[in-house]
């Protein structure tokens, strides 16, 4: 089995298992979750997915991601499910019912977010992934040569009124 980042078990807990097991069918009969081939080449996707987006993004190394995964990552198994799911209603040439439509959507406004790093994985573990490190030169330490300004923003560099 390829990479995915989400289990059969994780749809089976988000989703109705019912609805699963037709979404997989191809012979009108409810058709088995377990170890089913379809189901997982659609979690395979999804993480696919997910994963060109957060290695693009640049947010994340390889050694992050790694943790994250093997952390299991609530957030990350509910958008590859959402995003499976979708997959599956396509696959059958169906719209998704509203609520599932909106899962998907908001999962990928997830998924741009944690692209652009407007967004992390386990917010109190990542808190500082792709944040950038910026100081402030104190006063004194500045040069001296720069010119004052007549901002009001800093008036300890105003011109004498």
């Amino acid at each position: 089995m390829a990479d995915q980042w989400a289990s059969i078990s994780d749809m089976q807990t988000r989703y109705d298992v019912r609805t699963l097991a037709q979404l997989v069918s191809d012979d009108d009969t409810a058709g088995t979750l377990a170890g089913n081939a379809i189901l997982n080449a659609m979690l395979e996707d999804a993480t696919g997915f997910i994963q060109s987006a957060i290695y693009q993004g640049q947010s994340y190394t390889t050694t992050q991601m790694a943790t994250i995964i093997s952390d299991g990552s609530p957030l990350l198994k509910r958008l590859v499910c959402d995003i499976a799911i979708k997959h599956l209603f396509a696959r059958r040439a169906r719209d998704m019912p509203g609520v599932v439509q909106s899962q998907y959507d908001d999962a990928m406004d997830m998924v741009d977010e944690l692209r652009k790093g407007t967004r992390v994985f386990d917010a109190v573990q990542n808190a500082d992934a792709q944040l950038p490190e910026a100081y402030a030169v104190p006063v004194r330490l500045r040069p001296s040569n720069l010119p004052i300004s007549s901002s009001a923003l800093y008036p300890a560099g105003r011109l004498a009124e």
